[in-house]
């Protein structure tokens, strides 16, 4: 295989996280339909009463209860909705129905009734036509036949863990923390049936389970916030907030509390300030029961729900294990299926056979680009992907001739010198990069969030006052107080929207660091938004890209969902406006609620052709179009919607003009994971598609960079359209797009067009006709939101477009 320009590729053998699926013996895999019915709520509830039985474990337990003697006992119960079995047990019941009354026991006094009806059934005998290659599987067969195989497996693995919580877990590299909590894992498995073979992904995700020295709801508070953060200093001293917080956390533990006569009660509520306690802060216990935290002892082995701040940072920063930790986590999960498979009691009928170990497959590591800066070509270290500006500049540095700071933090958080400080090292670091500030120290503007709009304006109007040639405000630099949404939200409407200037948002915190790194990504952040350039793309050894061979034009989309504004649905599309796609222009349009299908495309796309076209006086010879955010069940819709539309686009602008179109469909969100010799691979590392709907005929992962922490995720394309190019060199440019996002001086994980699609996308969601910060969602009490509600059904929020100082910028960086 080429890996394009630059020559044959390296091969390489990489460790998947696949077991191979060998075959399943049993002739056929029955399924039948269980419903577990309350018979008390029956008879004393009426026809509005909830009969349904809907906990997991309620339902399992009672689900064993009834089949007890009738043949049954064999049936794997996924707790849900399903039963399944290797054999046909409804042979045996007067009319294909068993239905049986069991007690409820402890666990739910009462009489209840559990039925299991004839569903459907699966032949097994697809798996070997699937091993085979047989193209002429039917999809809606093999689809059902997953959905059972992944059941079946999934509850046959559980005798081999822990229940915690209703949760399966193991402890087997088992990581302690300080924060009151221990991390163990979750397997979860998912059978993935491709073209040529059947597979069983194997994942394993991090569950917070309490600690055992955290034996009552005091030492777990201990543990709840940072040392030294004031809010864990004592329960008598906390404030609203953080009890709040902590609320969340024990809601819903079992405790034991004194004088109770049953080890642990079902749930725990807190009650907030509580008379009967000298501190002032207690639960409740059940239903009256007031209990003071120290008093409360839990019991064992308890999954936490929701975590505070530094829990939560623990628990990323401790889950993402090394490679080497995090194969063997794979490897024991594989060991455990393939036992399960051969001795659990529950699978043993369904005689699934599965392969020793992890799978393997072959992949390939493309040559990695040149990045050509000023006068000056930066070299690709091979192992890293990383670049260096080192002592030269960016390629096309921007002339920042008017700018201002505008403080929103408290002269407190960050004074008048710390402030202008920042602003002169801001204004070296850019300099030392290649982006020139005229002035190296800008008006410092305090302002107030409650007056956004105002503030803005104010910072913008000193600026032009202080700018030598008296030139409108290009750049408003924002100190943040926090990194609250409904604050930079407004921000960022207000300037977009309403006064047409650029906006670099800081947390004080940061302003207050002069962090080398962080001032750096600044000012490249700022270069991107004012015109700037930071590298272009050369091919492996000099050699010319594709990019440099004809004029390609690339599109990329996007579509995301709001929470905010009455659940508004944002398409962002961007496109390369010169030759070497490092300049994107991009568009924000309004959908209808949950709409994946981009409406009128055909309009944007002669839109975009014709500001190409503008831009550098040339046609595109071919258009490449990036789509992410695409699953199965939408597929034909972007293949008969999308597509035809790009392409009636192009005929809009002339009706012979038809560019070949490549289309790739980028995922982010899947179960694959590679790793090489028990450790990252390297940028650049691709394997074929060994899942999905077009594993085999164009799919490939790609890891285009190496994570600092934890294993580096690949993304998954789908080839829809290769558009006339050989296969090799579309990887080939996917890879080094990688490459070009301004900002990073290393391959990100998938190419700039893609993230500046989705960073258009969550901009997009901001160009509102009304106040961002007074949206329903940020109300602060019920009055509030009473009354933005009312506002918001008055005048439903919609998006305006861009201001016009902005539009053609990449405001959006």
């Amino acid at each position: 295989m080429h890996g394009g320009s630059g020559g044959t590729a390296e091969q390489v053998e990489v460790v998947t996280n696949f077991v191979p699926v060998a075959g399943v013996d049993c002739k056929r895999i029955h399924v039948y339909l269980v419903e577990v019915t309350n018979q008390d709520a029956q008879e004393d509830g009426g026809e509005g009463s909830d009969q349904q039985v809907r906990e997991a474990a309620l339902r399992s337990a009672l689900f064993s209860r009834a089949v007890a003697g009738t043949g049954a006992e064999r049936a794997v119960f996924d707790g849900r909705e399903y039963a399944y079995s290797a054999k046909g047990l409804h042979k045996e019941w007067p009319g294909q129905e068993l239905q049986r009354s069991v007690d409820g026991g402890d666990e739910a006094p009462g009489r209840f009734q559990v039925a299991l009806r004839v569903h459907r059934r699966y032949e097994t005998g697809l798996v070997a036509r699937i091993c085979a290659g047989d193209a002429a599987v039917p999809e809606a067969a093999a689809k059902g036949l997953q959905f059972a195989l992944d059941s079946v497996l999934r509850v046959g693995l559980r005798p081999w863990l822990q229940c915690v919580g209703g949760r399966y877990l193991s402890a087997h590299a088992a990581v302690a923390t300080d924060a009151g909590f221990d991390i163990w894992w979750e397997y979860r498995l998912a059978v993935h049936p491709t073209r040529t073979r059947m597979l069983v992904s194997v994942t394993a995700r991090a569950v917070p389970v309490i600690a055992s020295d955290v034996r009552t709801l005091d030492d777990l508070w201990a543990r709840f916030f940072e040392p030294g953060s004031g809010a864990g200093q004592g329960v008598a001293d906390a404030g609203d907030r953080a009890w709040a917080q902590f609320e969340g956390c024990v809601r819903g533990l079992r405790v034991a509390i004194p004088g109770d006569a049953a080890a642990a009660t079902s749930s725990v509520r807190v009650a907030g300030l509580a008379p009967k306690h000298a501190d002032g802060r207690c639960v409740v216990v059940g239903r009256d029961t007031v209990v003071a935290l120290d008093q409360c002892a839990l019991a064992e082995r308890q999954v936490l729900g929701q975590l505070s701040r530094r829990q939560r940072g623990r628990l990323m920063s401790q889950s993402a294990v090394a490679p080497a930790r995090r194969l063997e986590l794979l490897r024991h999960g594989a060991q455990l299926v393939a036992r399960a498979c051969r001795d659990s009691g529950a699978l043993a009928a369904f005689k699934i056979r599965v392969g020793d170990g992890l799978a393997t497959a072959p992949g390939h590591v493309l040559a990695a680009p040149q990045m050509q800066l000023r006068g000056a070509t930066a070299a690709v270290a091979a192992d890293t992907g990383r670049w260096e500006l080192g002592g030269h500049q960016v390629l096309d540095g921007a002339h920042v001739r008017s700018w201002a700071v505008l403080v929103l933090a408290s002269a407190q958080a960050l004074g008048e010198p710390q402030a202008r400080a920042f602003a002169v090292q801001l204004a070296k670091t850019g300099s030392e990069a290649g982006v020139v500030f005229a002035q190296s120290v800008p008006p410092i503007v305090y302002g107030s969030v409650q007056c956004i709009e105002r503030a803005v304006e104010d910072a913008c109007a000193a600026a032009q006052r202080a700018a030598a040639s008296g030139e409108r405000a290009q750049l408003v630099v924002c100190v943040l107080p926090s990194p609250a949404v409904a604050v930079y939200g407004e921000i960022k409407r207000v300037a977009l929207t309403r006064v047409g200037v650029h906006t670099q948002c800081v947390l004080a915190a940061n302003a207050r660091g002069h962090r080398p790194q962080l001032l750096r990504g600044v000012a490249l952040k700022i270069n991107t938004k004012l015109g700037g350039s930071t590298a272009a793309l050369h091919g492996p050894a000099g050699a010319p890209s594709l990019l440099e061979t004809e004029p390609t034009m690339v599109i990329s989309a996007d579509v995301t969902h709001t929470s905010e504004a009455q659940g508004m649905s944002v398409a962002a599309v961007v496109w390369s406006v010169d030759l070497h796609a490092q300049r994107f222009a991009g568009l924000a349009i309004q959908h209808p609620h949950r709409m994946e299908i981009i409406e009128n495309m055909d309009a944007v796309v002669r839109h975009c052709l014709r500001i190409f076209y503008a831009r550098t006086g040339r046609k595109p010879a071919r258009i490449l179009y990036y789509r992410d955010g695409v699953n199965d069940s939408l597929l034909p819709a972007v293949r008969d919607v999308e597509l035809p539309a790009i392409r009636r686009g192009c005929a809009l602008v002339e009706p012979a003009y038809a560019p070949p179109l490549a289309v790739l469909i980028a995922r982010k969100r899947h179960h694959s994971r590679f790793m090489l010799d028990a450790a990252n691979c390297r940028p650049g590392t691709l394997v074929d598609a060994m899942v999905g709907p077009l594993a085999g005929a164009g799919g490939f992962h790609l890891l285009a960079h190496r994570s600092v922490h934890g294993v580096s995720q690949p993304v998954y394309y789908l080839v829809l359209d290769p558009g006339g190019l050989d296969i090799a060199q579309l990887r080939q440019l996917t890879y080094h797009l990688c490459y070009t996002y301004p900002i990073y001086t290393r391959p990100a994980i998938m190419p700039a067009p893609l993230y500046y699609a989705h960073r258009l996308a969550a901009r997009g969601r901001l160009q509102l006709s009304q106040r961002f910060d007074a949206l329903p969602c940020f109300a602060t009490s019920r009055a509030e939101t009473k009354k933005s509600n009312r506002a918001a059904k008055a005048h439903p929020p919609h998006l305006v477009p861009v201001h016009a100082d902005l539009g053609n910028s990449m405001y959006f960086m």
